[in-house]
């Protein structure tokens, strides 16, 4: 009771170079649709672009073999199928759910922006960003960069003060605690 049977390839559109189960010339849509109307469509608009359109032809999604790739609405998730943001990374088992970002011939960054600020987690190996490298966190626009623990600032630094105990330290070190001892040097060995 099949609508259509194949043996071989389909050709659309004329083209009969191909190999390929389905060979699609022009820069064909294929659409698809509920009871009455186009929900979305799929298409290559050049070589290695795929497009991914709503019935409006709003393009959301776009892989490109050659240059940037976007997904446009909605959140993207990684082993999981309710992403509660932007990206959201999953595993349920050990060693798994890390994110890596790896650049073998220079430094590896991480940007985080806001409205106002941007700063960034450096990992450089080469004094490339900053003489010396390692890892670096930069406040860059920012003059603030906080240490917190249990959504309490512990440390800070700002404006090249480092404060514990405080959020706006004076001095190069500042330490303030009204309970325990404020600082133990202890030398063993």
């Amino acid at each position: 009771s099949e609508k259509l049977e194949v043996a071989g390839n389909i050709v659309i559109n004329g083209s009969s170079d191909s190999a390929d189960g389905l060979h699609l010339k022009d820069r064909t849509f294929v659409a698809f649709s509920d009871a009455g109307s186009v929900v979305s469509r799929f298409r290559s608009s050049a070589s290695g672009v795929f497009q991914f359109q709503d019935g409006s032809y709003n393009t959301n999604v776009v892989l490109n073999n050659n240059g940037n790739s976007y997904l446009n609405g909605g959140n993207v998730g990684i082993g999981t199928t309710a992403p509660s943001t932007s990206l959201h990374v999953k595993s349920t088992s050990v060693g798994g759910g890390y994110t890596t970002i790896e650049n073998t011939v220079h430094y590896s960054k991480l940007d985080l922006k806001s409205t106002t600020h941007t700063g960034s987690i450096v990992m450089d190996s080469t004094g490339g960003y900053v003489s010396g490298g390692g890892l670096i966190l930069n406040s860059g626009t920012n003059v603030r960069t906080q240490f917190l623990q249990g959504g309490v600032a512990k440390m800070i630094i700002n404006n090249g003060n480092v404060g514990i105990g405080t959020t706006s330290p004076s001095s190069k070190l500042e330490i303030r605690d009204s309970i325990d001892t404020v600082l133990r040097v202890v030398k063993t060995g």
